[in-house]
């Protein structure tokens, strides 16, 4: 059974609603804690990119669905390109129109799932990417300056559309999520299922890699704490130079 039981001190929080069906999923639930718990405010914020020639009946849509689930919801809309939009251009103006519109003792909840944290490890790898990197998605991180809670993180795609399907809930479905020259969609449709065609377990497997790199990263900044305490040099606030030669390579770049 899916559950978003919120695992933060805070008490208010806001649902990044794009009317995709993680994020119906999502507001639903967040309702449904909201009516048993009152301790638990929730509220919906969607943002309409307007790249798409349907972004003004998405919007409805998401406006239509909160109001029927008793939510309050903002609406936020944006003004680019769709020419020269491209996916890390939507994602900064989005999480910068979620920073203005969130008080500071609001979390952002969002709708990621497991298959999105097996899609960010790949893309991370691909990059290059070390251990901090691999650790891919937390459930509680900052970014852009804002707090996100991603409640859903562990839960499967199968999960997810089951639940929205026995609800009866009705999504929108953003064409350009199958445009492969996106990075992510052409993990989504061409790489992953051809992995899990061989390996059907591969998401699975791949969030607990994200897990233990996650633990390891952890592991490297305890250590880096530790050797960069002897290091610094008050109230300068530099390090010696000569105590941090006498590190082994690797734990001096890592204290660094």
């Amino acid at each position: 059974m899916l559950s978003i039981r919120a695992q933060c001190p805070q008490s208010r929080f806001v649902v990044a609603f794009s009317g995709g069906m993680d994020s119906h999923v999502l507001l639903s639930l967040s309702a449904a804690l909201e009516r048993q718990d009152a301790s638990f405010k929730v509220r919906a914020l969607h943002v309409n990119h307007g790249l798409q020639a349907a972004s003004d009946e998405w919007e409805s849509v998401c406006v239509r669905r909160a109001i029927s689930l008793g939510i309050d919801i903002q609406t936020v809309q944006l003004k680019l390109n769709s020419e020269n939009a491209s996916e890390a251009l939507a994602r900064h103006a989005r999480y910068s129109a979620f920073k203005e519109h969130l008080a500071e003792d609001e979390v952002l909840l969002t709708g990621h799932h497991a298959r999105d944290q097996a899609e960010t490890f790949f893309l991370r790898l691909m990059r290059k990417s070390g251990v901090a990197g691999l650790s891919s998605m937390r459930t509680m991180a900052q970014h852009h300056g804002v707090t996100i809670y991603r409640p859903l993180l562990n839960a499967t795609y199968h999960q997810l559309t089951s639940y929205a399907e026995s609800e009866g809930k009705v999504w929108v479905s953003d064409p350009s999520n199958l445009d492969v020259k996106f990075d992510r969609n052409y993990l989504r449709h061409s790489v992953l299922p051809v992995f899990e065609n061989r390996w059907p377990n591969t998401v699975d497997t791949v969030c607990n890699v994200a897990s233990y790199c996650q633990e390891a990263e952890l592991l490297l900044l305890d250590l880096g704490r530790i050797d960069y305490r002897p290091l610094a040099v008050l109230p300068e606030r530099a390090i010696s130079i000569s105590d941090l030669l006498a590190l082994p390579d690797k734990r001096a770049k890592n204290a660094l």
